[in-house]
């Protein structure tokens, strides 16, 4: 399939990780929000088993609101996105697609021949739009990245 044809239809490369060979599509709006609220799941669940143990129920409730009710926007998301974490979970994002029942936590252990490189040169050609577009995610309020 040409480079561009696999853009239109919304196909992406084949990557070989642990031995297999996976199919990756490209970044959707819906991958974004995912992961939206994955961050903010990790640090209410991070808060909850660090600092948040020993506080009193008025101030943990105080904080787990504040967490809860922060929005996360473009910047703050390109920059969790670009994280170790953050690139794992953007994987498992579009290896789900080849098989579904792969488990976020079953990543890892498939990325231990990867070079550091290499996944972040997968990352960028997948949030790429095009070849000349916007890699950046979306904007709170558009329907795009960027774009009203």
């Amino acid at each position: 399939m040409t480079d561009s044809l696999e853009k239109a239809v919304g196909t992406g490369p084949m990557v070989t990780l642990g031995g297999r060979e996976w199919k990756v599509r490209p970044l959707t709006v819906g991958d974004y929000l995912a992961f939206k609220s994955y961050i903010k799941s990790t640090r209410i669940r991070d808060f909850s088993a660090g600092v948040g143990k020993d506080m009193d129920s008025v101030d943990r409730v105080a904080v787990l609101t504040n967490i809860t009710n922060t929005t996360i926007g473009a910047f703050e998301l390109t920059q969790e996105s670009e994280s170790p974490e953050g690139l794992v979970y953007m994987l498992w994002r579009t290896m789900i697609k080849t098989d579904p029942a792969i488990k976020l936590e079953d990543v890892p252990d498939l990325l231990t021949e990867v070079e550091r490189d290499e996944l972040k040169q997968l990352a960028d050609s997948l949030t790429k739009a095009d070849e000349g577009g916007d890699a950046s995610p979306p904007v709170e309020g558009t329907d795009s990245g960027g774009t009203s």
